[in-house]
């Protein structure tokens, strides 16, 4: 089952801004403008996609079942706009970005593990913070992504 969720995303606002605006009762100190950064400039609505496998899943598993031709993974404005704009959602299942598997903004932990941004929920309290993808996912977690921008066929391009 996916769920889509409308956001606003405000890309002109630091990572540590977006992270204020969320407040989360934990905050994993590497989610910083020095170890991340934004995308793009301005303020657009964006649909985010809340893919939901339905099992664990392991790295492999996940990148061969992602639909990369549909999907790429939302980014950490677009996750930080989730947090923000729907707080009590993470209290139900986490949600992840596994963004290094699209982007260069994750951050690394130099010891071989690569570190990817989620927000769950802990004890009733809100977390954003830090997952190595090496340890896979539940079957509860939610991938946040957004459609691929379609390109024009080639027939529209020949009219």
């Amino acid at each position: 089952m996916t769920e889509i969720l409308r956001v606003s995303v405000d890309r002109d606002r630091t990572i540590t801004n977006g992270v204020i605006a969320g407040k989360y009762s934990h905050v994993h100190p590497e989610i910083n403008d020095d170890n991340f950064f934004g995308l793009g400039s301005g303020r657009s609505d964006v649909e985010i996609f809340l893919l939901h496998f339905g099992k664990r899943m392991n790295l492999k598993e996940f990148l061969h079942e992602f639909p990369e031709q549909e999907f790429a993974i939302a980014d950490l404005q677009e996750l930080l706009a989730i947090g923000e704009q729907f707080p009590d959602l993470q209290r139900k299942f986490p949600i992840h970005a596994p963004v290094p598997l699209v982007y260069e903004t994750s951050w690394w932990l130099g010891m071989g593990f690569w570190l990817i941004p989620f927000i769950s929920c802990v004890r009733g309290a809100r977390w954003i913070s830090l997952d190595w993808i090496e340890f896979g996912w539940t079957k509860e977690t939610r991938f946040a992504a957004v459609r691929r921008k379609q390109k024009p066929s080639i027939e529209i391009l020949a009219s």
